[in-house]
């Protein structure tokens, strides 16, 4: 369905999109072939002050640090919660196909990201709000015992079935890999997915600065 992206962020479903600060975040898309397949490397989420989602998957990722940019974040993020050095892969970005900008409205999470592979996410229990984009990598060593103290038990999960049983994983990593599977497979945005008619730009002007 399109929709006019101003009327959508007036609408009281969607107004809070506006009201918040966004985190700048890095997720490492880490693939390795298998077969005529592919493995996902992920974790499980433990993270100290913090138990909510504690124990679901995630894609490695985390903010980022002053005078990173995505890549270099999501580089970082793999080796801290995963123990793996990873490299840049072949994709560039993932965007949906249909090359407006697309609002996903989930039962914990309200999401929007744009032709250009960025992400904006909100959480609707936590009020907490992220910016980032996920970084195509190719896996240079196994996972080992994680340095960081926000996942644990890093190990791979076949591709396909992980995109058809994502219920397992965050909220928000559960929307990373809806935009993986249009990417993956080709595949058009969801029925029950809004087609904005531009980005908001409105939500620029609330990214938080980087530590």
């Amino acid at each position: 369905m399109n929709r006019d992206s101003i009327d959508v962020l007036e609408s009281n479903e969607y107004s809070v999109l506006k009201g918040v600060e966004y985190k700048p975040v890095a997720w490492g898309y880490t693939t390795r072939s298998v077969g005529d397949g592919k493995d996902l490397l992920v974790a499980e989420r433990v993270k100290l002050g913090d138990d909510l989602r504690t124990g679901e998957l995630v894609i490695p990722g985390g903010g980022l640090k002053s005078g990173e940019d995505y890549i270099q974040a999501a580089i970082r993020e793999v080796n801290e919660e995963t123990g793996v050095t990873a490299v840049p892969g072949n994709r560039s970005k993932f965007a949906n196909l249909s090359g407006l900008p697309v609002l996903k409205n989930r039962e914990k999470i309200i999401a929007i990201y744009d032709p250009m592979g960025l992400v904006w996410l909100y959480y609707k229990d936590s009020g907490k709000a992220y910016m980032g984009q996920m970084v195509d990598l190719e896996p240079r060593s196994e996972p080992v015992k994680p340095s960081g103290q926000d996942a644990k038990h890093p190990h791979y999960l076949p591709l396909e079935e992980v995109i058809s049983n994502p219920e397992k994983f965050t909220p928000a990593c559960q929307i990373l890999l809806e935009m993986a599977e249009e990417a993956e497979r080709s595949t058009f945005v969801k029925d029950q997915d809004i087609s904005l008619s531009s980005f908001p730009i409105v939500l620029h002007s609330r990214i938080k600065k980087s530590d």
